[in-house]
């Protein structure tokens, strides 16, 4: 007799294969070693809550365990190549089915009606799953740490285990009824696709990095760590996701991981940067408090910026090089706007610069018509202008030295700066590159420095 059998209860077998039972079911079950098969139906709508299963178990039979609704909790063993049909469909209470690598069919509806089956892995490469086996759960399909796929209906709650180091390509693409994911500690890539087209996936972390610091990811944010390595080319693809946090480097997201979207990258506060699509209109999350340097550089398609009320830093060229961007509004309470911010942007004709302003960094309206021209001149140094740049300009005496740079853009092929520029007697040092891309620029000086300077540079010179 097992552990189980008693006068009111005894297992039947026949040749190791496990054919039914008398008496009455205990609560739990341990099934003796020896037993390589459970028979067909041996189990049917038994009241067990736990179920033990030996080693030495080769194949689990058809509706095995039908309807063992009380059944919460067994474990598969590793041999156990064959889960017949209807096994453990109607088991509604149970919450973990782990499918070895020894597993190589699953019969059809194998597991269906599991309704509270919250955790199902298959570890096995190959193992075929018959239709609807899991029709009323999602499980997991995890080969050497990467989690390749899944089988069952689309989750709208997602948590996967520890140990998974991958998610695979397009692992659960088109699951549209998926809105929440938990990442493991473990996880450091995140492959192609991998949740393209999960139009309701709006959340998603790694729970471990929220409890450190207390904080849980918000509707639209991914809350990452620095363990994840890699995000794939179309990752998140098509999903409801606005921010992404926690990731190392910008280096670790593919440009185009958040294809169709427009993803911002925000750590501490900060607005460090974005992914995806460029934006015409972006709404900026609130609660930033500053944006970094060329968060939005280069931005083409970027027509109006409404930088929201508590950003205290526009990091040096922030907006620079955006050339259909027309309108910004900046908030009251605005600090700093650093070197370049919204420099190059010439369809900028609508914007007030608030009176909160301290710091305002060199050229930081250059070659924007919504400010009035003036060159920048502090200790005797000019260092750069604001505004749309005449074609001449007069620099005027008292300045010793025009800085590098100061009328040249080393980062663009597009011309800027005046045609013609007049340099004082006092100017006793012209940076390398003052005039770089300044076409077609003539200077007007008797300054035998500034005459010195153009003779290396190759600029035509005229005499006051």
């Amino acid at each position: 007799m097992t552990n189980n059998e008693t006068s009111d209860f005894r297992l039947l077998r026949e040749d190791g294969v496990l054919t039914g039972y008398e008496g009455e079911c205990p609560e739990d079950l341990d099934v003796p070693e020896g037993v390589t098969e459970i028979g067909d139906g041996a189990f049917a709508g038994c009241g067990f809550y736990e179920v033990s299963l030996p080693e030495s178990l080769r194949k689990i039979g058809k509706g095995a365990f039908e309807d063992c609704c009380f059944l919460h909790e067994t474990v598969i063993p590793e041999g156990v190549a064959e889960i017949g049909e209807r096994a453990f469909a109607g088991c509604s209470n149970l919450k973990t089915a782990i499918l070895p690598k020894s597993v190589k069919t699953v019969g059809k509806s194998a597991f269906d009606g599991c309704i509270w089956l919250d955790k199902a892995i298959i570890y096995g490469r190959e193992t075929e799953i018959g239709e609807r086996a899991f029709a009323d759960a999602v499980a997991l399909r995890i080969d050497c740490g990467v989690l390749t796929g899944h089988e069952g209906e689309s989750p709208s709650f997602l948590e996967i285990p520890e140990g998974v180091t991958e998610i695979g390509a397009g692992a659960f693409a088109g699951c549209v009824w998926l809105e929440e994911a938990v990442f493991p500690e473990s996880l450091s890539i995140i492959g192609d696709g991998a949740f393209a087209g999960c139009i309701r996936l709006e959340r998603a972390e790694q729970p471990y990095r929220s409890r450190e610091n207390g904080k849980r990811a918000r509707s639209g944010e991914l809350l990452l760590s620095e363990n994840i390595r890699e995000i794939c080319s179309d990752a998140f693809a098509g999903c409801r996701l606005s921010s992404i946090s926690g990731i190392a480097s910008k280096e670790t997201v593919a440009s185009d991981a958040f294809r169709g979207d427009t993803v911002f990258w925000i750590e501490n506060g900060t607005l460090m940067g974005r992914f995806g699509d460029d934006p015409e209109v972006p709404v900026i999350p609130l609660g930033i408090t500053g944006i970094m340097d060329g968060a939005f550089r280069e931005c083409a398609k970027l027509t109006e910026i409404c930088v929201p009320a508590g950003v205290r830093v526009i990091g040096a060229d922030a907006f620079r090089g955006c050339p259909k961007l027309k309108k910004a509004v900046l908030p009251e309470g605005l600090d700093t706007i650093d070197d370049r911010a919204f420099a190059d942007c010439p369809s900028l004709e609508e914007m007030d610069i608030p009176g909160s302003v301290k710091l305002l960094g060199i050229s930081a309206f250059r070659n924007v018509p919504a400010v009035p021209f003036e060159l920048q001149i502090k200790d005797g140094k000019l260092t750069g202008y604001n505004g749309p740049c005449p074609d001449r300009v007069e620099i005027p005496e008292g300045v010793t030295e025009i800085e590098r740079e100061a009328f040249g853009n080393f980062d663009s092929d597009e011309a800027c700066g005046p045609k013609e520029i007049a340099i004082p007697k006092s100017v006793t040092k012209i940076g390398d590159g003052a005039f770089s891309f300044c076409e077609d620029i003539t200077i007007v000086s008797q300054n035998p420095a500034a005459k010195e300077f153009a003779e290396k540079e190759g600029i035509p010179v005229k005499d006051r």
